[in-house]
């Protein structure tokens, strides 16, 4: 019924639903695993960040951010369709210091909508006649894995659910280590 609904309102113009899900309970099912693998794997492969090391010994100046895995399904309304999705996004908004206190903290939404006004407005209505909000969106094209540039080092700390989907040789550097830290060489979302 939603579908048909949708297709009747946008005509040709498509709005499809990316549905975010409960990251434990998605890497627990094969499709939700796979994705979430791929993507840690990707990371890894790219030398997205470094190999771990204690937090007590990275310098006085640097900040640390926490990591988080977000799994969604495209396509939810076409069961035929879905297709999972994982991301590692860098919670942007708080920095620590070593020290493990806030420096840096911005409390405050940033968006920027990628599609053309209208469809944001269209999207927006849609979601509020029907109660529903809008979580997140799907960028069709993101500059990321770029090289950091900057004088202060970045560090970051891994969520339990990136450390459970990572290969296991690299899962055992982390687990070592009683307040690890790595760090951050390419740009991630977030």
């Amino acid at each position: 019924e939603t579908t048909r609904e949708l297709f009747d309102v946008l005509g040709t113009r498509k709005a499809l639903i990316t549905k975010v899900l409960d990251t434990w309970e998605s890497i627990r099912i094969p499709v939700g695993k796979a994705a979430a693998e791929t993507e840690v794997g990707r990371m890894v492969e790219k030398g997205v960040w470094d190999d771990p090391v204690e937090v007590d010994v990275i310098q006085e100046d640097a900040v640390i951010c926490k990591l988080k895995l977000i799994i969604s399904c495209k396509y939810w309304e076409l069961v035929a369709q879905r297709k999972y999705k994982a991301r590692i996004v860098a919670m942007g908004h708080l920095f620590w210091n070593k020290h493990m206190k806030i420096v840096r903290a911005m409390l405050q939404d940033w968006w920027t909508p990628a599609a053309s006004l209208e469809a944001s407005r269209f999207l927006e209505a849609r979601a509020t006649a029907h109660r529903r909000r809008p979580k997140s969106i799907d960028l069709l094209t993101a500059h990321i894995q770029v090289y950091l540039g900057g004088t202060q080092p970045v560090y970051v700390m891994i969520d339990p659910r990136v450390l459970a989907v990572m290969p296991p040789a690299v899962r055992a550097k982390w687990e070592a280590l009683r307040r690890p830290v790595a760090r951050v060489r390419r740009a991630l979302y977030g």
